[in-house]
């Protein structure tokens, strides 16, 4: 096993550093849509980030890149080799601790809550609780905790044979 997977049951977790440039230009350029929001409304006073959600589906075996993932192209190369990848969705919304982005309807009827726990600490890293859910079953939790402006991917195999990858980023 790689230094860069860290395994939490069926959940494979990496992370990917991106830079600041690359990260802005997802959040601008790939499709930011209307997002789902829930949350605690006491948190107002707390700073907001624009938390960005990205769902791609990995094939094993594929070799098309979806265009609109053409800036992340070698980064997913070396992240799933051999694989071809499709955009499922983006959705980018600022969002305060303690409340959620939710992305439904994915690969396999999967639903993606993305809840931001903390807004930055004192070294400038925001946590992160993400949910895969698909359809009655338990949901797949696990919490990152990532520097600013950066992405990191979790990895979420399917029935099919395919594999979720979930990027998220916040700034």
């Amino acid at each position: 096993m790689s230094a860069n997977r860290f395994w939490f049951g069926p959940l494979r977790v990496w992370m990917l550093v991106l830079s600041a440039g690359l990260f802005g230009a997802l959040v601008v350029h790939v499709i930011p849509t209307a997002v789902a929001v829930v949350g605690d409304e006491s948190n107002k006073g707390d700073a907001t980030r624009q938390v960005t959600v990205f769902a791609i589906q990995a094939v094993r075996g594929e070799k098309t890149t979806d265009a609109r993932l053409d800036g992340l192209k070698a980064r997913l190369a070396k992240l799933k080799p051999g694989h071809g990848f499709t955009l499922l969705d983006v959705r980018s919304r600022p969002i305060l601790a303690g409340e959620s982005a939710v992305v439904k309807d994915l690969a396999n009827g999967c639903e993606i809550k993305t809840t931001l726990t903390q807004s930055a600490d004192e070294n400038g890293k925001f946590e992160i609780r993400c949910e895969m859910s698909q359809g009655k079953g338990k949901p797949t939790s696990t919490r990152v905790k990532a520097p600013l402006n950066q992405l990191f991917f979790l990895d979420y195999p399917l029935p099919d044979g395919t594999t979720l990858l979930v990027g998220v980023g916040a700034r």
